[in-house]
């Protein structure tokens, strides 16, 4: 199987992403169109919750293998994403913290519900986020967002983006916030819209992306991020 260190995919619930798109084009008169999900986000924490979160991206990942070989790819990748996750979201060795990852909770549980990582700022590691523009020190970079198959459809999946705009700005002290979606999914072009990112028009390189099917860098600011008060973000105690 590939290696996943540090990996940029990103898995989608497109179930939820279809509410959300079907929610954009609802009256706006509406305030009840997109209900809050029961769940609890926070960052991870503990070594089963690091375990639970490679297992669920290496099911996401190898979704559509059907092959013999797919338990075998998904026991290697869920190994790999482990302990490259540990390195990431930890600092040893003189090496700074590079990454946060926030897992959803079912709460009065541990179970694992979904996921996000945050690639910190280089005001805060030293070192640029890999898919920040690289004159910006201040930003962040979304990714590797994933919900477990049985609970789509909830709102986890944009519960979990507006709780890691909320922690890369109010605890990590990003100024922007970046992440990539492809040119012509406009389900997904929906959802980050709803949560205030935009085209990022000054990558010259993504101009023509929606007529090459490429991948376009997305944006939002600091004000674009909810108030800590106003998520489902709890932090590590």
């Amino acid at each position: 199987p590939p290696s996943n260190n540090g990996s940029t995919h990103q898995v989608i619930d497109m179930d939820e992403l279809e509410d959300s798109h079907n929610d954009e084009a609802s009256s706006s008169s509406s305030s009840s169109s997109s209900s809050t999900p029961n769940v609890v986000v926070k960052v991870l924490s503990s070594a089963d919750e690091l375990q639970a979160v490679a297992r669920l991206r290496a099911q996401a990942y190898y979704a559509e293998d059907r092959s013999r070989f797919a338990d075998s790819f998904k026991k290697q990748f869920a190994a790999q994403e482990a302990a490259s996750l540990r390195q990431r979201t930890s600092a040893s060795n003189g090496r700074p913290q590079l990454s946060a990852c926030l897992v959803a909770l079912q709460p009065g549980t541990v179970k694992v519900l979904g996921c996000i990582d945050i690639r910190l700022p280089q005001t805060s590691t030293g070192m640029r986020a890999a898919g920040v523009p690289e004159d910006d020190a201040a930003g962040c970079y979304l990714l590797n967002v994933v919900v477990a198959e049985d609970w789509r459809g909830q709102g986890i999946g944009k519960a979990l983006m507006r709780a890691a705009m909320s922690q890369a700005v109010h605890v990590w002290g990003a100024l922007r916030l970046y992440t990539h979606v492809e040119a012509d999914n406009e389900v997904a072009s929906a959802l980050y819209r709803s949560c205030g990112f935009r085209a990022h028009s000054s990558e010259e390189k993504y101009a023509s992306a929606l007529s090459l099917g490429r991948l376009v860098l997305l944006m939002a600011s600091a004000e674009d991020a909810p108030a800590v008060q106003d998520t489902l973000f709890k932090q590590k105690q």
